[in-house]
């Protein structure tokens, strides 16, 4: 904006161009009204297709940010109808800009048509375009594909001719975000890397500069350094000030103090936080902290505080979720919800319904591909229900994370396991392993083979498996079979 200020165009030429990346300027800092003041402020008479196209299509895109959606919609809609004769880089640009609006409308479909139209040559805006297919597979909840267009578009960034920091920012942020969730830790040393040296002091990035900082905290802590986890928490507090995301950040430290066992520091910053939340308006947060109120409540749980954390998702219901959102969002929304509202009915001893929010939230996370999340609900699960499914689930999941808090509480859970089954249960479990059938277990054990059959049988039940082959590995998963045990069973 400074060098647009300083230039003093002498043609009508000129001062086109500089209101053209006036307002581009303008609507990438979310100044749409200031936008279409350049545009219209400027007098000139364009001296071809691609200079009146392009005008149309930032005024048609500053109108949608202003809200005033069938408006800027149908200048959009004339702008890409007649992109056919125009400049290549223009007609992506068109396409980009129109994909864009359907994409904040929900129509996903038309959207991921338009980005994908986009070609390769066409540089920053072919990046900006692997750019939204990774928030439009994120709205969608296909975070494997997300995840795979941000890496795209980093790649293609770095390809490019001509850069923009608001592009780079927002990839950096999309896969800071994807990454915990997929529990994907391979490839975030070098995205680590890549954030800490880019350059965030630009107006504008104070949003994916917080959102990147919270989410490299979490990464710290599924990589078991919770200290570096909590500097990236500090470091997003400072990105925005934002009562809102103050708050946010807050709640992230209570719960990093709480998982590593310092209650008193725990304490402490949901303190804080509670009494920041009195001075935040729900109604205006922004879209993506509106969860807060529920990140709130569920560390207010966490350190007994009951009847406020019941307030809170009240206060949620009440004001926040009727607010309308993307469709494809809002599964993973309720969830959450119904996550934060079994870990209060949990602590207050209603169990059942406890567990029914939770199954139902486990399977909204688990379809989605948020491993991370169906992780922390299915240990709430296994202490709830003593399943070993949930077990198994979160052993799977977390391989990649051994250093991870959650990875040792599973390690204790199926260390407590092994505790509660019997001698005779045990010596079972190893005769099975050894490939023992029924008649061969009755005659070592003195009894039937029906009532071995049926102490086998009550070991399937107990490990949840269908065949003495799928209990032999279940066992053995668990380490609690013999060594000197064959590997096999009939």
């Amino acid at each position: 904006m400074s060098l647009c200020e300083a230039v003093h165009p002498a043609s009508e030429m000129a001062r086109f161009e500089v209101a053209l990346l006036r307002a581009r300027v303008l609507l990438r800092l979310g100044l749409p009204d200031k936008a279409i003041d350049a545009l219209r402020g400027c007098a000139y008479t364009p001296l071809s297709a691609d200079e009146f196209v392009s005008a149309q299509m930032l005024l048609g895109a500053a109108y949608v940010r202003l809200g005033q959606i069938p408006r800027g919609v149908a200048i959009l809609e004339r702008a890409h109808a007649e992109k056919r004769e125009l400049h290549e880089t223009v007609r992506a640009e068109v396409s980009l800009n129109y994909g864009i609006v359907r994409y904040t409308q929900g129509r996903m479909d038309e959207a991921e048509e338009l980005f994908l139209s986009v070609p390769t040559s066409a540089d920053i805006i072919h990046a900006r375009a692997q750019e939204y297919l990774g928030w439009q597979a994120y709205a969608r909840s296909d975070f494997l594909a997300s995840g795979n267009a941000f890496r795209a578009a980093l790649a293609c960034i770095d390809r490019c001719k001509h850069r923009d920091r608001f592009v780079e920012a927002n990839v950096l942020q999309g896969l800071a975000s994807v990454c915990p969730e997929l529990l994907q830790t391979n490839d975030w040393p070098d995205v680590e890397v890549r954030i800490r040296s880019f350059d965030w002091t630009s107006s504008g990035l104070s949003r994916p500069r917080f959102w990147t900082a919270l989410n490299a905290s979490v990464m710290c802590e599924l990589n078991g350094d919770s200290s570096a986890a909590r500097d990236w928490v500090r470091v997003a507090e400072g990105a925005s000030r934002e009562p809102g995301y103050v708050l946010m950040a807050q709640c992230r430290m209570a719960a990093l103090f709480g998982s590593i066992g310092e209650k008193q520091a725990q304490l402490e910053f949901v303190t804080r936080a509670q009494q920041l939340y009195e001075t935040v308006s729900l109604y205006h947060l922004s879209a993506d902290i509106r969860q807060v109120p529920l990140a709130l409540a569920e560390e207010l749980i966490n350190v007994g505080a009951h009847a406020a954390a019941g307030r809170l998702i009240q206060q949620y219901r009440d004001v926040v979720a009727p607010i309308p959102r993307k469709v494809a969002a809002e599964n993973r929304l309720v969830a959450l919800e119904n996550s934060v509202d079994a870990a209060l009915l949990a602590a207050l001893g209603e169990k059942k319904a406890a567990i029914r929010l939770f199954e139902a939230s486990f399977a909204t996370f688990d379809a989605s591909g948020l491993r991370r999340r169906a992780c922390l609900v299915a240990y709430r699960l296994a202490n709830l229900t003593g399943e070993l499914r949930y077990v198994d689930y979160m052993r799977a999941a977390l391989a990649d994370v051994p250093r991870y808090w959650l990875a040792s509480e599973v390690v204790t859970f199926e260390r407590e396991t092994k505790l509660k089954l019997s001698s005779g249960q045990v010596d079972i479990l190893d005769l099975v392993a050894e490939g023992k059938t029924y008649k061969e277990i009755a005659a070592l054990r003195g009894g039937s083979w029906k009532t071995a059959r049926n102490l086998v049988h009550a070991l399937f039940r107990k490990f949840e498996v269908r065949s003495k082959g799928e209990l032999v590995a279940a066992a053995a998963r668990r380490g609690l079979l013999d060594r000197s045990a064959k590997d096999s069973a009939i």
